[in-house]
């Protein structure tokens, strides 16, 4: 019986651990400073109908003041259309940021995605030159994993946040935690 406590604790040691350094890393994703002009991918979301969902009106907010503040770079709007959206997450961005008055021929879609790894793996073919700086644009609880997938295509990775309505943040943080935790299992184990 005592080797199951200690067994038990020492197994919510180690959860405790882990979700303390995925914790630490997702805070850490957002980049403090971004080369002028870096080419940028914005990680698609939810779209309910033909209209971005909370999240992603908040990615599209970001990209928009990213692309205001960066007038030379391109955006590759990444996402696929998934079940109960009328169009892929790409084109809800696209249409967005063109009505928003960003020129067409900065913005690229890739509109097959279904995950945040295909999203990085995609937009890398539209983006070309794999050694490459880009920026990731996604919720600040994303960026990480975004970063990550980037990283691991060559690229030198920058992130920058879309700003996460309170009332969301906890459950999406915490579900975050879980896919970070679950991305380490998978790739280093």
């Amino acid at each position: 019986m005592r080797i199951v406590f200690l067994l038990l604790v020492i197994l919510m040691l180690i959860g405790m651990i882990l979700v303390a350094a995925a914790s630490a890393a997702i805070i850490g994703a957002t980049s403090k400073t971004i080369p002028h002009n870096t080419p940028a991918v914005v990680l698609g979301c939810a779209v309910k109908g033909t209209r971005p969902s909370k999240v992603l009106q908040e990615r599209i907010d970001a990209a928009y003041d990213y692309l205001q503040e960066n007038p030379q770079a391109i955006c590759v709007l990444s996402g696929g259309k998934g079940v109960g959206e009328d169009i892929s997450e790409a084109a809800c961005m696209y249409e967005n940021l063109q009505k928003a008055g960003i020129q067409s021929q900065r913005l690229y879609q890739e509109a097959e995605s279904v995950n945040t790894r295909e999203n990085l793996e995609n937009s890398a073919k539209i983006l070309g030159d794999s050694q490459a700086a880009v920026t990731v644009i996604s919720s600040e609880f994303h960026l990480y994993r975004g970063r990550w997938w980037a990283d691991r295509l060559g690229y030198e990775s920058y992130g920058y946040a879309a700003r996460t309505d309170w009332k969301y943040f906890p459950t999406l943080f915490l579900r975050e935690v879980i896919a970070v935790v679950h991305l380490w299992f998978t790739t280093w184990i």
